[in-house]
């Protein structure tokens, strides 16, 4: 995992299914209007967030997971003695 998880704006989305195209961890699954976000297979990669046309997806802070590959935010919490 990334150290970042997705968030969904569910009054911006169309459910295009772009999301679900782009996922390389089939994380996302879009049936008509039903949406599916499976956290547990999504490794925050960033891809589907880049990728929707409406901007409805963001990339967000996990708090509870591992550091993030943001090397600068890395230092920032190691030199605050974060975990």
């Amino acid at each position: 995992a990334s150290g970042y998880r997705v968030v969904h704006n569910a009054g911006a989305c169309k459910r295009c299914g772009e999301c679900a195209r782009i996922c390389p961890f089939e994380a996302i699954e879009v049936r008509g209007e039903a949406r599916e976000y499976r956290e547990d297979l999504c490794l925050g990669c960033g891809l589907c967030v880049e990728k929707c046309p409406q901007g409805a997806l963001s990339l967000v802070l996990d708090e509870d997971g591992l550091y993030p590959l943001d090397i600068d935010l890395a230092r920032e919490k190691l030199s605050q003695g974060g975990s």
